[in-house]
Formats: structure tokens, C-alpha cells, sequence
């Protein structure tokens, strides 16, 4: 005997930006009844793959196993004030997800033929130990031509990549005041930074130990950033007002990086972690820069910590 008819189900495709499924998902109804299915939060970015692409936009043009790609020119123009370096990296990831503002020498390694506009496009500064050798890794910054490190339109120093994708810089007064699109790039480091802690604290974090423990407990499997970690990171995530507690990274001399970002220099750590009086201190400030100081007593700001998994 045959059983009675059922009732029939409606699906309703939901777009992201969905009020009940902010990342899309499926309506079903039966009926008055009504459930949902919701897609989940998009995964973080893997590294870029291995092989060539060209073209431009978000296509990126591959540097084999360096692991280094072009992520493309920005639709937008900008004046030498890019809201710092942090603003400059937040550029390039609102139009290219997980990017960066590039440094000369990583669009120099990438080799790519996207097309630069005839006004040239934004740069960061690549760190060389001497005039003519270049850091071990292109993510090194020097902040020389990089209009007080993103900060101003009218400072003298800049740099940028030309229409011909040379390396191009000026010292003319008002450099800076020069509308230019950026140059965005991804690396093996992109993703590097987790977070920031959400809880604050002076500089006595319980030793080195204390402050893993402390990104581990918010960020599964991170570590308390070194300064060198951070930079590479190129990270766009917004940095509190009060800026973050960062590890201090090993130099060679004064312009030369030890080959590992996880090397550390325990000078301005607060005496490694362990005193909220301490007068050596070191942070990420709002802009994305290093900052120090050696005031009496500086240790006792009270900030978060720059978390980092690589």
C-alpha cells in the first residue's frame, strides 16, 4: 500500500553578505518550516604554487621555487602618505587578497611582464648590506626612499619602478606629492602574522616562555613575533592605537639581518620579558614600523602582543 505524497522542498540559493549566512549557503523549505545550511569562513591563503602565469590583475606572474609572485598594479593612485607601512600593505590587500606593497628587489626577482603605467607605481625599499650586495632574503626593508616610510606627500625621499620596470628613486623636495598606483606582490612569508593578542599587558610577560604562551593561548601553534618575522610578513592587519609588544631580531652589524627571522636580540625585550620597569623596549607601532626606546621605565606601557606562525 502507498504511502501518502510527500511534500515537496524548496532550495534558495544565499549569497555572501547573507544577514543569516554572511559567507552564502542553501534555504531549505517545507512548507512553514524553514532551515538553513551556511557555507564556512573562507580558509586562510595557502602559498602561491610552483610554474609560470602571466598577464596582470589578479593573475599572478609565478618566480618558480622562490615562491614569489606579482599580485598586480592598483586601480587606485596615492601621493607618498599611504597611511604608513601597514596602509600601504592594507592597499594592495584590498584589491589583491593576501598582498602586499612589493619591495624593489622581490618585483626585480619575480621577473614579470605585467605591464607598469606610465607614471610608475609605488615600491618599498629592499635592504642591501653594501652597495653592491643585496640582504639574504628580498623582504628585507630599508626605509631610505619610502617618503618617511609611507607617511608623508611631501617628503623628498622616493622610490618606484618605472613604466619599464626599472628601479627608480628621487631626492628632489616634493618627491612624494607624485600620484602613483602600488606595486603589489605576494611571498612565502604572507600569512606569517596571526593577530594580536586582545589581552594587554606592560613588559613583564613572564619571561620569553610567558609571551609564546600568551599568542599560543589566543593564536593555536603561534609564538611572540620577532621584529624581522613581522616585517617580512607584509602583513595588513590593522595594528592597535597603542601599538604591540614585537621580539627584538639579531643583526649581523647595523645593516645586515642574520639569515633567520627567528634569530633574536634580547636588547630591547624588557629584560627578555621578565620587568614592567625596564628601560629598554621594543613595538610595532600603529603605522606597522619598529619602534624602540631606551627611556627610563618604558617598559610600563601596557600593549598587545604581535603573534606570528610560520
Amino acid at each position: 500500500m502507498a504511502g501518502p505524497a510527500g511534500t515537496s522542498v524548496t532550495v534558495t540559493s544565499l549569497s555572501a553578505g547573507d544577514a543569516t549566512c554572511p559567507y552564502g549557503g542553501s534555504r531549505f523549505s517545507v512548507g512553514a518550516a524553514t532551515t538553513v545550511a551556511c557555507n564556512g569562513a573562507p580558509g586562510a591563503m595557502g602559498p602561491p604554487g610552483s610554474g609560470s602565469g602571466g598577464g596582470s590583475g589578479s593573475t599572478p606572474d609565478y618566480a618558480g621555487n622562490e615562491g614569489f609572485s606579482l599580485a598586480g598594479v592598483t586601480v587606485g593612485i596615492y601621493a607618498g602618505n599611504l597611511g604608513g607601512l601597514q596602509g600601504a600593505h592594507a592597499k594592495c590587500a584590498a584589491e589583491f587578497t593576501g598582498s602586499h606593497l612589493c619591495t624593489s628587489r622581490e618585483y626585480e626577482l619575480i621577473g614579470a611582464a605585467t605591464p607598469i603605467p606610465a607614471s610608475g607605481a609605488w615600491v618599498d625599499g629592499a635592504r642591501y648590506l653594501s652597495s653592491s650586495a643585496p640582504s639574504v632574503t628580498p623582504r628585507d626593508r630599508d626605509t631610505t626612499y619610502t617618503c618617511s616610510s609611507w607617511r608623508s606627500a611631501t617628503a623628498t625621499y622616493s622610490a618606484w619602478v618605472d613604466t619599464f620596470g626599472d628601479y627608480a628613486y628621487s631626492n628632489v623636495t616634493s618627491s612624494c606629492s607624485a600620484l602613483r598606483p602600488l606595486l603589489c606582490c605576494r611571498a612565502p612569508q604572507s600569512g606569517w602574522v596571526r593577530g594580536f593578542t586582545s589581552l594587554t599587558s606592560n613588559g613583564n610577560l613572564g619571561g620569553l616562555q610567558g609571551a609564546h604562551a600568551k599568542c599560543a593561548a589566543e593564536f593555536p601553534g603561534a609564538h611572540l613575533c620577532t621584529s624581522r618575522e613581522y616585517e617580512q610578513a607584509g602583513s595588513a592587519l590593522p595594528v592597535p592605537a597603542t601599538g604591540a609588544w614585537i621580539d627584538g631580531a639579531r643583526y649581523l652589524s647595523s645593516s645586515a639581518p642574520s639569515v633567520t627571522p627567528r634569530d633574536r636580540d634580547t636588547t630591547y625585550t624588557c629584560n627578555s620579558w621578565r620587568s614592567g620597569t625596564a628601560t629598554y623596549s621594543a613595538w610595532i607601532d600603529p603605522f606597522g614600523d619598529y619602534a624602540y626606546s631606551n627611556t627610563l621605565n618604558s617598559c610600563s606601557a601596557v600593549r598587545p602582543l604581535a603573534c606570528c606562525s610560520n
